[in-house]
């Protein structure tokens, strides 16, 4: 994930997985899930941490597909939950996501690569670190079936 605003930093590349339940022949209910590991800066001490964690990010959405030969392309929006292990704002942020996809099938491998872009909403609660909205990039590949 390459941030855009807002205070975490991710630190190393996340895990995840991507389900789709088709609904009709172009629609599809999702549900993304994520493991990643992120620090919060302390705002004031350079180099110091107030948060070191790690948070799984859980993605439902409505999904739209093209179909063309082998290749397939989908673009995605949904609501966004990060839930912290531990952490700021009691440990979860809410927020949106909206992503393109596509697949394309060399033999029996599908090749998927996809871009998302995050939002979660800062939170006026005690134990925010400075209440700015984080945004971020969300950058994927894998393999389908």
């Amino acid at each position: 994930m390459v941030p855009l605003r807002g205070p975490w930093r991710f630190r190393e590349p996340g895990y995840g997985a991507r389900l789709a339940t088709r609904v009709t022949e172009r629609y599809s209910g999702t549900l993304a899930l994520g493991l990643v590991h992120w620090q919060i800066p302390y705002p004031t001490i350079p180099g110091a941490y107030v948060w070191d964690t790690r948070a799984v990010l859980v993605e439902p959405g409505w999904q739209c597909t093209w179909r063309r030969g082998v290749a397939e392309l989908r673009v995605e929006a949904g609501p966004a939950i990060a839930m912290m292990f531990e952490g700021p704002d009691n440990g979860m942020r809410g927020g949106a996501q909206a992503g393109v996809s596509g697949t394309v099938r060399t033999g029996v491998i599908p090749w998927t690569v996809g871009i998302d872009w995050l939002w979660f909403s800062r939170a006026g609660g005690s134990g925010s670190v400075d209440g700015s909205d984080q945004h971020g990039i969300l950058l994927s590949a894998g393999l389908g079936y």
